[in-house]
């Protein structure tokens, strides 16, 4: 009898007689017992509606930024205009002995959809969306997990000293070195609305222009800031 095979019941030979002995009593018990399942399950909407007790973007364990979502009613918006052609050259970089280069997602080995986040959201100082949410206007059980006091927040990260360390170590390539990055370019293009009533406005494009600063030189071998 292979292992994997459930163990004759009472003598059994075929399988409705098995499932016959089975229910009359037999010793074979599967591995996973009902009330497991059940204790499984009562774990686990108990800790759903916790997180609906507590509000769903206080709560650590069940935390998301779907439901921390606020907005404030602006009389203008924008939208951003994806240029795929212009994304596809990729960011317009600086190099250390005045060059030029273009870096796209081929160069830095990513999906499109990671370098479209590098491309049109760090460069412009963009924070993802589920941190930034993480780090404003957290309720007491988040700060007491952090150990924060009373009026600390947590501060914001330096997307632009991260994009600068990401690129040049992606590439390999240190400071002093001829072809590290000391500048960034990047473009995008915004589309205007008015609100009330609804009425497109225009375009306007925006540059994204950042510049390497040699205090971060020192603990560039330090880890991601």
């Amino acid at each position: 009898m292979w292992r994997s095979d459930p163990p004759a019941a009472g003598g059994a030979t075929t399988p409705v007689a098995w499932i016959r002995a089975s229910r009359r009593g037999s010793a074979y018990r599967p591995r996973v017992q009902r009330h497991t399942v059940d204790r499984f399950l009562l774990v686990y909407f108990a800790v759903l509606w916790l997180a609906v007790v507590f509000r769903i973007d206080h709560f650590p364990l069940t935390w998301a930024p779907m439901y921390a979502a606020a907005s404030r009613p602006e009389p203008t918006f924008s939208k951003r205009v994806v240029d795929k052609q212009e994304m596809k050259k990729g960011l317009l970089v600086t190099l250390h002995d005045g060059s030029k280069q273009r870096v796209s997602k081929e160069d830095l080995n990513v999906p499109k959809w990671n370098f479209y986040r590098i491309y049109y959201q760090r460069a412009f100082g963009g924070s993802p969306p589920k941190y930034k949410q993480l780090v404003t206007n957290m309720g007491p059980l988040n700060r007491w997990v952090r150990g924060l006091g009373p009026g600390e927040e947590i501060p914001e990260a330096d997307w632009e000293r991260r994009l600068f360390y990401v690129l040049n170590k992606t590439l390999v390539r240190e400071p002093g070195d001829p072809d590290f990055i000391v500048r960034i370019e990047a473009w995008q293009e915004r589309a205007e609305f008015q609100l009330e009533p609804l009425e497109y406005v225009g375009n306007h494009t925006r540059h994204a222009d950042l510049h390497w600063r040699e205090e971060w030189r020192g603990d560039f071998d330090g880890g991601l800031p």
